[in-house]
């Protein structure tokens, strides 16, 4: 038995048709999506440059605040010596007058003199110990400020440059979509 052919036109002129069509959308441009990376860079720049600033004022501030302590430290120590120097001569003058009214002799003033000479360097070194301690205080103080400073700026720098790869990361996603 013989088969009736089959019309295939119909069918032929449709995949034709569909396969015109694929053909010119493969011709046309598909949209692009505009890579914001620059933007992206510059706005994290930006934000670098401003939490730079922040932490620069910061520690300008704080050492503003050492150098002033520094200076009353300087102030305070320097009226408490007066204040001990004169407390010395007000105690030997008061002696003088007690050892002429007693008529002391010049044996015993010596050595009540030699007692003030020794209490006035005791209370000037005990003075001098802690103006060098309080200073050196300060000086740990600024060191550590120093190193919380380069720290904060380098954890500030390593988590802008986290945050600038996720994005651009995610830009570059969104753009190959």
């Amino acid at each position: 038995t013989q088969r009736a052919p089959v019309d295939t036109s119909a069918y032929d002129s449709r995949i034709n048709s569909l396969l015109d069509q694929l053909s010119e959308q493969q011709q046309q441009k598909t949209p692009t999506a505009t890579d914001q990376s620059q933007a992206l860079r510059d706005m994290y720049a930006s934000n670098m440059a401003s939490q730079q600033a922040q932490l620069d004022s910061d520690y300008a501030a704080q050492q503003e605040a050492l150098a002033k302590e520094s200076d009353a430290l300087r102030q305070t120590y320097y009226d408490k010596t007066r204040q001990t120097q004169g407390a010395s001569e007000k105690a030997a003058q008061n002696w003088q007058e007690t050892a002429a009214a007693y008529g002391l002799n010049s044996g015993t003033q010596g050595q009540a003199a030699l007692a003030r000479s020794n209490q006035l360097q005791s209370d000037l070194n005990t003075l001098a110990t802690a103006e060098a301690q309080n200073r050196a205080e300060i000086e740990r103080q600024r060191t550590l400020l120093g190193q919380q400073y380069q720290k904060a700026i380098e954890q500030a720098k390593a988590d802008n440059d986290l945050n600038l790869a996720k994005a651009l990361y995610q830009e570059a996603v969104r753009v190959d979509d």
